[in-house]
């Protein structure tokens, strides 16, 4: 069954935004539910504009644990569930899509405070109804809690939303400055000419000594004859992919459409509406073929970059983890250890005893710990090592959140490259096979394979496919 969806929008002092109330379908119906109803929920968000705020509240039948590894921006530390549902999972992702957190994680109230369902025996109480907001808006948010006392004739409590908002002052907007068109340097005439004029206006300023006079020449001289040898950049800079020949263009189109307003007879204003027409046609075609050539050159500088495993290029975050000591015979590690520490020493190294971890694979067993100049490398659990995570018992679940997590968090900010209908889904999909399939598949081959992570990785690859596709 597909849950309810209601909007309420207010306006107040140019804010405005949208209430968005969910039911959605339990954790025990089929997968086609669940996705039929996420897919109902997110043409709703579609229609809501992207910079108002968005709060989508109700039974999301949604559980989150504390461990939120690849999550840390859409949910907090204080989740009550022990282990993360199917449904959890699914609400996830739309929160990263979209650009929402998960309300009721960042506020730590008492566990009898954030229940919202009890089972009809009165056995079993869980936290399933929740509070998504725009993540730009979450500090408004100040409180969540539950209100058991109210007697709503429900199974769910009632649940408390404290909500504040500051206005701000709207300032006029400061004069954007064009930057300049720095690729006209390869001609080398150009450059020449540029280059003759600095050094004769540098001449002039030898004879200033103080540090804020010689500063301020420097900068009015270096953009002076920037200005005279070079011509500033048209258009702001995410228009950067225009051509001059498509700028030449619209400055035509736009002076027939003066002649075609100033024209007086009836004759006159017919050639020129033509004119008109056949100029706005050229330039749209211009433009479109700029587009797709500055796309295409994207795309080869990604499939580039994905061919020698360029993750700096292709990562829009670098990740610095700790090292890590491989475990092997206690006595054995032990020595290695020792060793490489008394060498490394001779060359002025050292091991980093709190960058350094200890992990015990398989069977656990009472071991002295290891130590670096008396101090102790901490033993953990499970690392994160190069982006990918693994844990004692070999499973790659945590890994593959983690990914997925990262990989959702990129798909989101490339919302601009899947939501215009003039890129076509040919590049769509090729930006998605070269940048979010392989973050999203990174070390895929050391995993262990299971029917779990296979459904995780299709929930996910189905949800990007169907997100992308649909802005056509």
């Amino acid at each position: 069954m597909i849950g309810y969806l209601g909007t309420i929008a207010y306006k107040r002092h140019l804010k405005q935004g949208s209430f968005i109330q969910v039911y959605a379908p339990t954790e025990e119906a089929n997968d086609a539910e669940k996705e039929e109803f996420y897919d109902v929920l997110q043409a709703v968000i579609d229609e809501i504009p992207r910079h108002d705020l968005k709060i989508v509240i109700g039974d999301m039948n949604a559980q989150f644990s504390h461990d939120r590894q690849g999550f840390e921006d859409i949910t907090g530390p204080f989740a009550s569930s022990k282990r993360l549902s199917d449904n959890g999972e699914r609400l996830l992702s739309f929160c990263t899509y979209n650009n929402l957190c998960v309300g009721n994680t960042f506020f730590q109230n008492k566990l009898f405070h954030k229940m919202t369902w009890r089972s009809p025996n009165g056995l079993t109480f869980n936290e399933i109804d929740h509070v998504c907001i725009s993540r730009r808006w979450r500090t408004a948010l100040r409180d969540v809690r539950v209100f058991s006392a109210a007697d709503v004739g429900s199974d769910h409590y009632l649940v408390r939303i404290n909500l504040k908002l500051k206005l701000q002052r709207h300032e006029g907007r400061s004069e954007t400055v064009r930057p300049f068109a720095i690729e006209k340097f390869k001609d080398q005439n150009i450059a020449d000419v540029f280059t003759l004029q600095l050094s004769n206006r540098f001449q002039a300023l030898a004879d200033v000594t103080e540090i804020e006079s010689k500063w301020q020449g420097f900068k009015e001289t270096l953009t002076t004859c920037a200005q005279q040898g070079i011509v500033q950049r048209r258009g702001r800079r995410k228009e950067e992919w225009i051509k001059d020949r498509s700028w030449a263009l619209i400055d035509l189109r736009k002076k027939a459409k003066k002649k075609r307003d100033q024209a007086q007879e009836v004759e006159d204003k017919e050639t020129a509406s033509r004119t008109y027409a056949d100029l706005d046609r050229a330039m749209k075609q211009s433009c479109r073929r700029d587009k797709k050539d500055w796309l295409e050159k994207k795309c080869k500088e990604a499939q580039v970059a994905a061919d020698r495993n360029d993750t700096r290029t292709l990562s829009l975050k670098t990740y610095q983890e700790p090292g890590v000591v491989p475990l092997f015979q206690l006595k054995t590690r032990m020595e290695i250890t020792s060793s490489l520490h008394e060498e490394a020493t001779k060359v002025g190294l050292h091991i980093s005893a709190k960058k350094s971890k200890v992990m015990h694979i398989g069977a656990q067993v009472d071991m002295p710990r290891i130590k670096i100049d008396g101090s102790d490398i901490e033993e953990v659990s499970r690392f994160t090592y190069l982006g990918s995570t693994s844990g004692q018992d070999g499973d790659a679940e945590i890994d593959v959140k983690c990914r997925i997590g990262k990989a959702t968090s990129v798909f989101q900010q490339m919302c601009k490259t899947w939501s215009p209908t003039s890129i076509s889904l040919n590049i769509k999909l090729r930006f998605y096979t070269t940048i979010i399939l392989p973050m999203a598949t990174y070390a895929a081959e050391t995993w262990k394979a299971s029917a779990r992570i296979s459904h995780k990785v299709d929930v996910f690859h189905q949800r990007c496919l169907t997100v992308s596709s649909s802005q056509r």
